[in-house]
Order: C-alpha cells, then sequence, then structure tokens
C-alpha cells in the first residue's frame, strides 16, 4: 500500500482501530514513521482479526445449516393435514388483519371528511363577519356613545373602548361588550393560523434592530392565502432569552398585532395586513440566522405595507445635500399631527415616537409604524404608574412630566399633553436639526422654553442651502414644547394652524 496517496485522516482511524495512538504524530511523515516501527505487530493483530472473523463465519454457517436441517425436518414430519390447517389458519389470519386495517382506514377517513367539513364551514362564517364587522363595529360605536364615524379631527374627538388594564371610569354596559367582541372577531380574522414562514419567498433584509426586531421583504408562494403576488415588509418578533409556545408568544407581543388590528385605515398609520406564528427556521432565509438561534421558540411574524425608506433614511440624504425643503417641512409636521389625532381619537399613546419610527411612502408622506410600546388608555389619558411599568421606549422624545413622574401606590402618568411635546421635538428633526434636548445644555427635565433655540431654518451640512422656515411653524413648535403641560396646546388646534400653512 502507498502511504503517499492515503489520507492522513484514513491513517489515523487505521492506527487508532489497530490500537496504534497517532496523537504524537503531527505530519505525514510522523505517522510513516510510526506505523513502519509497528509493523510486526500490526501484521499480528491483522492475522488475528482475520482468524477471529473466519472462526465466527465458520460458526455463523454451521448454525445456519442446522436450522435449515431442522426447518426441513419439520416440514417434512408436517402430515398434509397439518400443513393444510397451518395454511388455512395463516388465510384466516390475514383476513382478520385485513378487515381491521380497512375499517380503522374507513374510520380515519370519515374523522378527516367530518374535520375538513367543520373548516369549511367556519371559513364561510369568518368570511360574513368578515363583510359586515366594520359597519356593525362602527354603527356600535355611534350607539354606544363612543365616537363619530370620521377621521376623529374635530376639537371633540371621538371616544374609543377602553381597555381592561387602563384606569377604570365605570362599567361597560351591553353595547359596549358586542364593540369589544366584534374587535376580538377583527383580531382573529387577521391572524392566519395555518400560515408557516415556508409560504413565503424572503427577499431580503429591510431593517435589523437586533432584540427590537428584523424587518424583511417577503412575498407569499403559496395558492389560496390573501394577496399572493404582494411584496409585504415583514417583521419578525422572537424572544431571545427563552423557548415559548405560540400561545406565549401571543401574549408578550400582544401590543405589536392588536392595536393595528383595531384601527380602521388611515394614511399616516402603517397598515398591516394579516400575522401567524412559527419558528424562525434559519433554513429558510440567512436572516433567521440569528433569530432563529433558539429554533424552538415561536416568533411573531407581521405582514405589512412596504415603504421605501424611514424618515431618518431620508433626511441623512437630504441633510447631506440641499438640505430639506420648507414646505415639505410643513407638510411633514402636518402629516405627523394628523397620524397622532387619529390615535389620539382612539386613546392610543405610541410612546416610541423617533426618526425611525417614521416611515415615507410612496407619495413623500409620513407614515408613524412600530407599536410594541404603544398603550390604550381611557378618557382622561392616565394610566396607573406602578414599580414596573415602563414610563416609554425613547427617552429623548417623553415629555417632562413623564420623566418627572415617580411610580408608586395610586400614582400615575397623564399622557394628553405627551404626543405634543414629542411632535415639537420631532419638528426639530423633521427639518434637518438634531434633537435640541440632546445637544447636553439644556436639561429635558427641567428647563425655560427660552432655552431652546427657535425653529427658523431647515438644516445642511452646506451653510448656503440652509432656508427659511414660515414663522408661524415657528410660533406653534414654540408652543408644543412648553415645559408646562397646561401651556401647551391640544394635538387638533396644532393641526388646525398647522393645516393652513401646509397648504
Amino acid at each position: 500500500m502507498d502511504l503517499d496517496s492515503v489520507p492522513v485522516r484514513d491513517m489515523k482511524a487505521v492506527m487508532i482501530k489497530l490500537g496504534v495512538s497517532p496523537h504524537d504524530c503531527f505530519e505525514r511523515k510522523d505517522l510513516k514513521k510510526k506505523l513502519m516501527e509497528n509493523v510486526p505487530e500490526l501484521r499480528r493483530k491483522i492475522e488475528e482479526e482475520q482468524r477471529r472473523a473466519s472462526t465466527a463465519s465458520s460458526v455463523f454457517s454451521s448454525v445456519n445449516s442446522q436450522s435449515s436441517l431442522a426447518g426441513s425436518f419439520d416440514e417434512n414430519s408436517m402430515s398434509d393435514r397439518e400443513r393444510a390447517d397451518k395454511l388455512e389458519r395463516e388465510k384466516r389470519e390475514l383476513a382478520e388483519r385485513f378487515e381491521r386495517e380497512k375499517k380503522r382506514l374507513e374510520k380515519e377517513l370519515e374523522r378527516k371528511t367530518t374535520e375538513l367539513q367543520r373548516t369549511q364551514d367556519d371559513l364561510r362564517r369568518m368570511a360574513t363577519r368578515a363583510n359586515s364587522a366594520e359597519e356593525k363595529f362602527l354603527e356600535l360605536k355611534n350607539a354606544a356613545g363612543q365616537g363619530r364615524k370620521g377621521s376623529g379631527y374635530s376639537n371633540e374627538p371621538p371616544k374609543p373602548v377602553p381597555k381592561p388594564r387602563a384606569i377604570s371610569t365605570g362599567s361597560i354596559d351591553g353595547s359596549q361588550a358586542q364593540v369589544q367582541q366584534l374587535k376580538t372577531e377583527l383580531l382573529e380574522m387577521r391572524m392566519l393560523y395555518t400560515t408557516t414562514i415556508e409560504d413565503y419567498d424572503i427577499l431580503g433584509p429591510i431593517f435589523d434592530g437586533g432584540e427590537e426586531g428584523l424587518v424583511l421583504r417577503a412575498q407569499c408562494k403559496k395558492k389560496g392565502l390573501p394577496f399572493p403576488d404582494r411584496v409585504y415588509a415583514m417583521k419578525v418578533l422572537t424572544n431571545y432569552f427563552k423557548s415559548q409556545t405560540a400561545t406565549e408568544a401571543r401574549v408578550q407581543f400582544q401590543n405589536e398585532y392588536e392595536i393595528l388590528c383595531n384601527l380602521p385605515p388611515h394614511p399616516n398609520i402603517i397598515h398591516m395586513y394579516a400575522f401567524f406564528f412559527d419558528r424562525a427556521n434559519p433554513d429558510v432565509s440567512p436572516e433567521f440566522k440569528r433569530v432563529g438561534r433558539n429554533v424552538r421558540t415561536m416568533s411573531l411574524f407581521l405582514l405589512m405595507a412596504e415603504h421605501p425608506m424611514s424618515m431618518k433614511e431620508q433626511l441623512d440624504i437630504l441633510t447631506g445635500g440641499q438640505g430639506p425643503k420648507p414646505g415639505k417641512v410643513v407638510q411633514w409636521v402636518k402629516e405627523l399631527l394628523s397620524g397622532l389625532c387619529f390615535l389620539h381619537s382612539h386613546q392610543i399613546v405610541h410612546r416610541d415616537l423617533k426618526l425611525d419610527n417614521l416611515l415615507v411612502d410612496d407619495n413623500g408622506r409620513v407614515v408613524i409604524s412600530d407599536f410594541g410600546k404603544a398603550i390604550i388608555l381611557e378618557d382622561n389619558m392616565k394610566v396607573s404608574y406602578n414599580h414596573g411599568f415602563s414610563a416609554g421606549g425613547n427617552t429623548a422624545h417623553l415629555a417632562p412630566e413623564i420623566l418627572n413622574a415617580k411610580p408608586g401606590p395610586k400614582k400615575y402618568l397623564n399622557y394628553s399633553k405627551q404626543p405634543v411635546w414629542a411632535a415639537g421635538v420631532l419638528a426639530y428633526e423633521l427639518a434637518g436639526h438634531k434633537n435640541p434636548f440632546q445637544s447636553g445644555t439644556i436639561d429635558q427635565r427641567s428647563y425655560g422654553v427660552q432655552d431652546v433655540p427657535p425653529l427658523k431654518y431647515t438644516y445642511s451640512t452646506h451653510s448656503k442651502f440652509c432656508q427659511s422656515l414660515d414663522s408661524q411653524l415657528g410660533s406653534i413648535v414654540r408652543a408644543m414644547i412648553q415645559a408646562e403641560p397646561s401651556d401647551r396646546p391640544t394635538l387638533q388646534d396644532c393641526l388646525r394652524r398647522v393645516s393652513p400653512i401646509a397648504s
């Protein structure tokens, strides 16, 4: 045998099998040397192995021969009657086995048929509810006195149905209970119970926010699912710290889908088509390698409208060139206020407003996204502030009254004017400037409005491209960032004042 042509790995395997240690050999020549030194011993072991194999083979042949003779003797000793009886018994056993299997298959077929019929009936009922649920929802809201049908931009916004976790102000009557039931039905109709991640083609990443979520471009490839040709922004949320079931994931990520399921469509709010739960299998797409490191845990998949970029990406491009146009800045502020007014009319506080969570659609409009930190409150916009309750997800855009609040018994967070303050700070950023409270020179918890520089110009890295903003916008923004909540206007007042200068 030519040892130079044998792979080193095979040489080591043979040496280990023959009882020769290769661990002190680091090169081929060391292995060859050790093999040559142990040739007599190896030959002896090989011959011994061959003798053992030969002995075992002869014993096995002998046993087979004896068994064959015994079987032949038994067969010859049986009479014709006994052989006929044996064949008859075997025939009966086969017939009985066939009948048992036939009955089992018939029962299985009947069960599957019943399940299919029940599923078809459920789908028909869900389709019927889907056609009428939206109309009933709005009608019952009006009947319950919870608000008017419309956009919610009036001076007196409609009041949405309270959630049990907000501060209780009274019992829910029969109409409100029906509204809650319809909300649940609307939620169930958006959940795809039989969908898996294998039903979608992953076209590439959009955003990787680490533990905050992964957003991918995805297209449905399975017939029978809604919008099979649509390209979605698929948001994937996973618990990285423990394995969990779909029920546990549904509880943990409840805000991500529940609020969007119960909201009517609005041009400045991200639209969610559907959601489902599955494991983020790394075999489906390389993007799931990080998410799917704990492949036993269930993840939430949100199928949302895809938008070209975030507002942060848009402004990074603009400020590096000629800066945002003054008219566009005013339009963005109006669209941001429009979306926040809509949420306020449904008693929803976003609590995580920032440029990364503002998207830009194909028409250049602002779209508010990422409702993971949002909460639904009652009419007074307050919520109990106990230890362990998070005041919000993004400190840089939380108003002073929220930052200065202390948790404890009978303590509350009042979010009635928080979105106004956050929108005022974002107005600076939409004009290309940095958050004025992140410079370190202004104490966000305690300041006077005179300490904040007025919003007069757009920003560009090239100073010659900075342009003047409408003075009315600067005046409105200055009122929005007042330290005292009572000194700030309402969202509706802000929208009413900005709209004329944006047109």
